[in-house]
């Protein structure tokens, strides 16, 4: 409260240093919603002040108080401010698909209090925030009418164009429109305006005069919208499309085509719910397949309260219902039901992580439907053990198959929400996974193999997105298993599944596979990696020491294996199997015509590797220095 009541302008000298501070902190502490409403605070402050106005005047004193003077220039501070916000927003943005609750709320407050000059260029990166945030204005009134505030000064602004986007955001707004609560006084929106315009269209004798008693009329409207916080929204919405112009009001209904090529096609081409009506006289068969879409609708995204409650109460009965058939006929019910249960298992997942059972709906965004789907996924695999009647029986291994197939499949996955995905699935059932021996035999390999992959491809994604934390997280659990299990991998069974690069699924194909992939650029990798072949070489048979096993290599393959290792090779045959690759880097001295800046940061990122897997070796005395005097990086060298 004492920033923006307490002589504002006092603080406009530190807004970017106080700014970076609090992005730091929130970087650091990205759990820490207070630092998001720090943010949001002072955008609220550089509002008040224009301070992203090139035209407004600046202050010199304030009674009697001298301004400090600014220590950078003043155009200088507000596009290093307006930086600095474009940052942390695209940051924010990527971190809040990731939240829920609290959390989601500060993400989005900040989101919406940006000023039009930090979101001009990209606003189409900001639409879907919005979007969420009036879907969750539904239940949470304050984040609706800060959204409307935005909007309304987004559309003031000319170099936004917020008008390009209104069929995104609109039809958004009709759901506001839609809620009423007949109760007492408290009456329907668009039966008021309905009864204004028909009462006006008959009353006035002039196309734009309205006559005194409707005047009178508005302002009884107006205490009623007061009265309810729900009828407030209501009217700045009404007041906020009135003010944009006619020609849009027409984006307040969803694009009709896209709604009939989601809703118009059925289930399935058969109907198999048939439910017998149990009449006193007579008792007709009905079909409760084509009725499901529409009820699910409802139970998504009905205004009505009270229609969206006895929606899911008759989804659900319908549900029991299905179950109970399936239970009683399991080979022709259950198969028939599949289809039908593909549409309705997403749906009552998303329901069930709503905060207000009925209301509140946030779609496939919902952060907490993540959370609840892995927990339903682990005790499936429960019940799946415990009807199997133990963990290596066949009906539960080939449950467990079928999720691990899944897992395996978009561990390596090009978009960054799936291998997330594929990584918190395994997260939540490694703890089942690893007692079964079974299981153990068959995957253990693959996965360390899918997920040393995903962790090298994470590199790539935002931090925010928590990509490398997971995949880091997924390999710490199957390193456990192998230190564990060791004895299990010693030879290739039939039933074993050998990654596509391996010549054997054995432990020290994979001891010699995880030393390749020491070399590779990608740092948070690279340091895992290392780690994985500390924990794993020690466990080879016959093995005491890291030391006595990279004695052995050098023995048997000379110190120029761990050259290739780390360095590269330019044979053909055999650069494949080695990440390092500064072998095959062009050099400084021949990039005359080939120039480029990402060029030069990818040698020396090849150069930073292979630095790190020297100093491994020898910080931890596992190689003597002197094996390779003269051989040293061969390849940073010209001739």
């Amino acid at each position: 409260d004492l920033l923006p009541e307490q002589s504002p302008d006092l603080f406009q000298k530190w807004i970017f240093r106080f700014l970076y501070e609090i992005i730091t902190a929130s970087t650091k502490y990205p759990l820490v919603s207070g630092m998001y409403r720090f943010v949001t605070l002072v955008m609220n402050i550089c509002l008040k002040l224009n301070f992203f106005k090139s035209d407004r005047l600046i202050p010199t004193t304030r009674g009697g108080i001298e301004i400090m003077d600014i220590d950078i220039n003043e155009n200088e501070q507000v596009a290093s401010v307006c930086t600095l916000v474009r940052r942390f927003a695209h940051e924010v943005l990527s971190r809040q698909k990731q939240y829920r609750d609290d959390l989601l709320i500060s993400c989005l407050q900040f989101i919406i209090s940006l000023p039009s000059e930090c979101i001009d260029y990209d606003f189409s990166d900001y639409v879907p925030a919005i979007q969420l945030a009036l879907n969750i204005g539904l239940t949470y009134l304050p984040l609706a009418e800060q959204t409307i505030n935005s909007l309304e000064r987004w559309s003031q602004s000319t170099a936004l164009n917020l008008s390009n986007y209104y069929d995104q955001i609109l039809p958004f707004l009709d759901d506001f429109l839609r809620l009423s609560h007949d109760q007492g006084e408290d009456v329907n929106v668009r039966a008021i305006i309905s009864s204004l315009q028909e009462k006006t269209r008959l009353n006035s004798k002039s196309k734009h005069v309205l006559p005194t008693r409707m005047l009178k009329k508005t302002k009884h409207i107006k205490h009623l919208f007061e009265d309810s916080d729900m009828r407030r929204v209501q009217f700045r919405i009404l007041k906020y499309l009135g003010s944009i112009g006619n020609r849009t009001n027409h984006y307040l209904i969803d694009n009709a085509s896209n709604y009939l090529i989601k809703e118009a096609v059925a289930w399935d081409n058969e109907n198999h719910l048939t439910f017998n009506v149990p009449f006193d006289d007579i008792k007709p068969t009905i079909h409760l397949d084509i009725f499901l879409p529409r009820i699910v609708d409802l139970a998504l995204h009905s205004s009505d309260r009270q229609t969206k409650i006895t929606a899911c109460e008759l989804l659900q009965s319908i549900m029991l219902y299905m179950i109970g058939k399936s239970a009683n006929n399991r080979s022709n019910a259950a198969a028939s039901y599949e289809k039908l249960y593909a549409r309705l298992f997403p749906v009552v997942l998303e329901l069930s992580c709503d905060s207000d059972t009925v209301d509140g709906m946030t779609s496939g965004r919902n952060a907490s439907i993540r959370d609840f789907r892995d927990v339903c996924l682990k005790k499936f695999l429960k019940w799946a053990v415990k009807h199997a009647g133990g963990f290596d029986k066949s009906a539960y291994v080939k449950n467990a198959t079928s999720i691990l197939k899944r897992i395996i499949s978009f561990s390596m996955h090009p978009n960054s929400f799936k291998r997330l995905r594929s990584t918190l699935a395994w997260n939540s059932i490694y703890t089942l996974y690893r007692e079964s021996e079974t299981l153990i035999d068959v995957y253990t390999l693959q996965l360390l193999y899918v997920f040393v992959e995903s962790l090298a491809i994470a590199q790539g994604d935002d931090p925010s997105l928590g990509t490398q934390r997971q995949a880091i997280e997924t390999l710490s659990h199957v390193q456990r298993i192998i230190k564990e299990k060791s004895q299990v991998f010693i030879k290739e069974t039939s039933k074993q599944h050998r990654p596509s690069s391996w010549t054997d699924a054995t432990f020290d194909v994979a001891v010699r596979w995880l030393l390749r992939q020491c070399g590779r650029i990608e740092t948070e990798s690279r340091r895992k990696y290392i780690e994985l072949a500390c924990t794993f070489i020690p466990l080879l048979s016959g093995i005491r020491s890291i030391r006595e096993y990279f004695e052995l290599k050098v023995k048997s393959d000379g110190n120029v294996y761990f050259i290739e290792l780390f360095e590269g090779t330019l044979s053909k045959e055999k650069k494949r199997k080695f990440k390092a690759n500064l072998a095959n880097q062009t050099c400084f001295t021949n990039m005359s015509e080939q120039f480029s800046v990402p060029m030069v940061y990818q040698w020396l990122d090849t150069v930073i590797a292979l630095l790190d897997c020297y100093t491994w070796v020898y910080s931890q005395g596992f190689l003597n220095p002197i094996l390779f005097q003269g051989k040293f990086i061969k390849f940073l060298t010209t001739d």
